[in-house]
């Protein structure tokens, strides 16, 4: 079994070491809650979709979920898929790779899992279906008596072909009857998997919610961390630093999720530079011109996303409608002004979910996922091919 196995995928490799963890005493709730439904053992949920946009902290809570359940003995299995890897890129050893970790961790479990694969050994390089079947679920049934094993898949979003995750989902809903495993799927809420959630009655959606109080929280103990290690440039600082107006300002552009604000925090604690000036490019008090781009990381993940979606030219015309006219059209409205096809604006945003989204409360208006995405496109140096610049030089309105 361990040739079919990807070792980088576990939560605890070395590969995908330094993983993101929730800031002490932030998302505390929803850790509860996702401790609740892995380990009660009367649930009739079998399997949990944590679902949230692009930098929602999603992997996150999972790696931080995976050390609560691991620090108490009752972690069983985790894989964390990441775009591109070799290994963790696809699901070629999504259910080789749990089984091998549930017979290492689970003691009842290794002796039915190396019987299964000694009787079978073409399992290791079988369909995912079949592994799902005869290495994990055959295994778990044959002891009910046991607690639910525990299974988290972190990330399936990233995984290489919507057909396979579908597909992968569909696997993980054919054993709801079963008590012997709990299962913990975490995503961002594309629309191919969404689809799929819906009309899966195995699955509980849970959503990543914003918390404002939470990233307030992050940045008031990062800052003061940050004054603390560059004490020669900062002695002459005043306190409160940042100023309640600059907090509350980083605050408002995180839109409730952390991205925003662990690569602010990166960039003002950049030792080469005194945090004082590149949080003042941040806020606006200071030109940028002589610094590198503070959102880095955060460009680059919404170019990744972005250069996903079919007809770029289409599409940087419909972010232009939507971000010099907030909360003001419809996909509708947007296919009119545009004069293009009914439900192009729809089909152009589709694989978009996890930037932007339809308000359904005020028809259908669209709205960013994050404040900071539309300080991006209007950005020409950080945007680059995506920047929308002014709506009179892309659209003839008039």
């Amino acid at each position: 079994l361990h040739r079919g196995v990807a070792l980088e995928a576990l939560h605890d490799s070395a590969d995908s070491f330094p993983q993101p963890r929730c800031h002490p005493e932030t998302r505390e709730k929803m850790l509860d809650y996702l401790w609740e439904f892995a380990t009660d053992a009367e649930r009739r949920d079998k399997v949990l979709w944590l679902h949230g946009p692009a930098g929602a902290g999603k992997s996150a809570i999972m790696w931080s979920l995976c050390e609560r359940l691991q620090d108490a003995g009752r972690l069983c299995a985790a894989f964390f898929f990441k775009r591109g890897h070799s290994t963790r890129g696809n699901a070629r050893a999504l259910f080789s790779t749990i089984a091998y970790r549930l017979a290492l961790r689970v003691p009842w479990l290794k002796g039915p899992i190396s019987r299964a694969v000694e009787n079978d050994p073409s399992l290791v390089s079988s369909i995912p279906r079949i592994q799902f079947q005869q290495l994990i679920l055959g295994p778990c049934r044959a002891h009910t008596d046991q607690a639910p094993a525990i299974i988290i898949i972190d990330g399936l979003d990233e995984c290489e072909g919507q057909q396979i995750q579908q597909e992968i989902l569909h696997i993980l809903s054919s054993y709801q009857h079963h008590n012997s495993v709990r299962i913990l799927v975490a995503s961002r809420p594309e629309a191919h998997i969404s689809e799929i959630i819906s009309n899966a009655a195995a699955y509980q959606a849970f959503n990543v919610e914003q918390s404002f109080d939470d990233v307030r929280r992050y940045l008031v103990d990062e800052f003061a961390r940050i004054y603390r290690g560059h004490s020669r440039t900062m002695k002459n600082v005043l306190t409160p630093w940042p100023s309640h107006e600059e907090l509350e300002t980083l605050v408002h552009k995180s839109s409730g999720h952390f991205i925003y604000a662990s690569t602010v925090i990166k960039f003002v604690d950049d030792p080469n530079f005194r945090p004082t000036k590149h949080l003042g490019i941040i806020v606006g008090n200071l030109t940028d011109s002589e610094y590198d781009t503070p959102f880095g990381a955060l460009d680059e993940l919404h170019t990744q996303i972005l250069s996903t979606a079919p007809r770029n030219t289409q599409l940087v015309n419909i972010l232009c409608a939507i971000a010099y006219f907030p909360y003001r059209f419809s996909p509708c409205d947007i296919d009119q002004l545009l004069e293009l096809e009914p439900g192009d604006t729809d089909l152009a945003l589709r694989s978009l979910h996890s930037l932007v989204k339809l308000e359904w409360r005020h028809g259908d208006r669209i709205r960013w996922h994050h404040a900071s995405f539309g300080d991006f496109l209007c950005n020409p140096i950080r945007a680059g091919k995506f920047y929308v610049g002014k709506l009179a030089s892309r659209m003839d309105l008039a």
